[in-house]
């Protein structure tokens, strides 16, 4: 999920450049903006998937509840993002819901790699 998530948003924003407003007006903007929320779906999903799994796993359940509330804070800020900012038509927030939206999945996508990171410092040494 967080794979089909990076690689949607290497050819929503590669190939197909969003529209004034990013309103669905084109072809390309269209295609821009449907490769966008299928990442960004995918990137929610992919939160709550590797959440349930870790749990097993002694040395990532202290990232358990950090990952479902990331995960529910990701999918409240898109709600929030495409209900305000779109449907609403509020555009002047737009820009800054948008941004929470990315940032709260940044910072989990961080958070998770140094841990990785540290885990695999901690096997190469022992």
């Amino acid at each position: 999920m967080v794979a089909i998530s990076g690689v949607s948003a290497c050819i929503g924003g590669a190939f197909f450049p969003c529209d004034p407003g990013c309103e669905f007006q084109s072809l390309t903007g269209t295609l821009h903006n449907v490769a966008g929320l299928t990442g960004f779906v995918a990137a929610i999903a992919g939160m709550f998937v590797i959440s349930r799994r870790i749990i097993l796993d002694s040395y990532w359940q202290v990232l358990y509840r950090f990952s479902w509330i990331f995960g529910i804070a990701a999918l409240v800020s898109l709600v929030l993002w495409i209900g305000v900012a779109k449907a609403a038509e509020v555009c002047s927030v737009n820009g800054v819901l948008q941004r929470l939206f990315i940032g709260v999945r940044f910072i989990w996508v961080e958070v998770m790699a140094i841990r990785l990171f540290s885990l695999s410092s901690r096997s190469k040494i022992s």
